[in-house]
């Protein structure tokens, strides 16, 4: 079943808590090879984009329910904002609340805007992160058409030919053909 206006305003659980530690935030500016020595030392700043890594997860679960009908690669990241209500500390732990907040559909492109509202280990809210997804329904759906005449058309294959086509060709023979050793070519 393929997302509808009637989706807008589902909720979805918050996944497990995100653990932020040193190794994590050096992975993080290193990842982004910015090596501002504010996000070292004793008491390193967090990067305000930080924030990313505590959202970006829970989209995942938009593309896992299967009554929304997403395929990833036909999905585009159109925009992006954060919106911070405290600094992020070191040893946070963050849990965060999805939202599909409103679907619109212009003929076969659907258009996803996610809210995730992100706290800290205390149940505080850090911040809200807006996203807009852009899903390819009539790509996803060709795609799905595809795979399914194939499944089909592998069905419908006689019994006797199925096995044919699974046993492995004996030395000299062209499963294509059905030509023996080099005579076949001359």
């Amino acid at each position: 079943m393929p997302i509808t206006t009637a989706h807008a305003g589902r909720s979805y659980p918050p996944l497990a808590p995100y653990e932020l530690s040193r190794a994590k935030l050096e992975e993080f500016t290193t990842a982004l090879q910015d090596s501002n020595p504010a996000y070292t030392g004793e008491r390193p700043a967090i990067p305000p984009t930080f924030a990313a890594v505590a959202t970006f997860r829970n989209w995942q679960q938009l593309i896992d329910d299967p009554e929304l009908g997403l395929a990833l690669r036909r999905l585009i990241h159109a925009d992006q904002s954060f919106e911070l209500f405290r600094p992020i500390e070191l040893e946070d732990s963050f849990e965060g609340w999805t939202t599909l907040e409103d679907v619109k559909i212009r003929g076969h492109l659907e258009y996803l805007f996610v809210r995730v509202d992100v706290t800290d280990q205390h149940g505080q809210l850090i911040g809200t992160s807006r996203a807009t997804f852009i899903h390819n329904r009539a790509a996803a759906d060709a795609e799905e058409a595809a795979k399914a005449a194939k499944a089909d058309a592998a069905d419908l294959q006689p019994s006797s030919q199925a096995a044919e086509s699974a046993a492995p060709a004996s030395a000299g023979q062209s499963k294509a053909d059905g030509a023996v050793g080099s005579e076949a070519l001359s």
